[in-house]
């Protein structure tokens, strides 16, 4: 199976890490059959000032850190 994860250029890496970490996850694995497949396509930042883009990426770096965070909080948990 294979899911394509559209989403903004200043979004990205925080999608790719929650899809990565969710999709890596053993019991997901079994309800989907298998392995998944991940792909990502980051659509442009049209339409936004570089002022608006730049606060979006800082706000979008930081909460990426958090979620890498609640990540290795959780799998311990998890396992």
């Amino acid at each position: 199976q294979r899911i394509l994860t559209i989403t903004s250029a200043f979004h990205m890496e925080r999608s790719q890490a929650a899809m990565e970490w969710v999709f890596g996850l053993e019991n997901v694995h079994n309800l989907c059959g298998g392995p998944v497949e991940l792909g990502f396509l980051a659509t442009a930042n049209d339409g936004l000032s570089m002022d608006v883009v730049q606060a979006r990426l800082e706000r979008e770096t930081q909460s990426t850190k958090d979620l890498r965070v609640i990540v290795r909080l959780l799998v311990p948990w998890y396992l």
